[in-house]
């Protein structure tokens, strides 16, 4: 019996392949430096880099495999890292 195992990806690399993804729509994907930030944006956040929108946050609490997948920057034969 064959199983074909998935090719790991760090989450640095995951984190790299999201923002070039995210800089065409003038966002960018940020990790959390603090505890109080975590708890109240989540680990991952999402922020504008268009000026007119000054870093406003544009997405809390994302879930970085979930936002790699919905992206398309993670290939079928490839797995997030634990």
């Amino acid at each position: 019996m064959s199983t074909k195992q998935k090719v790991l990806i760090g989450t640095r690399a995951l984190i790299a392949r999201v923002n070039r993804k995210l800089k065409h729509e003038d966002q960018q994907l940020r990790t959390a430096r603090s505890q109080g930030t975590e708890i109240t944006v989540g680990k991952y956040f999402v922020v504008s880099t268009n000026p007119n929108d000054g870093n406003a946050i544009m997405e809390t609490h994302v879930d970085l495999g979930e936002l790699g997948q919905c992206l398309g920057v993670i290939q079928p034969w490839e797995a997030l890292e634990k």
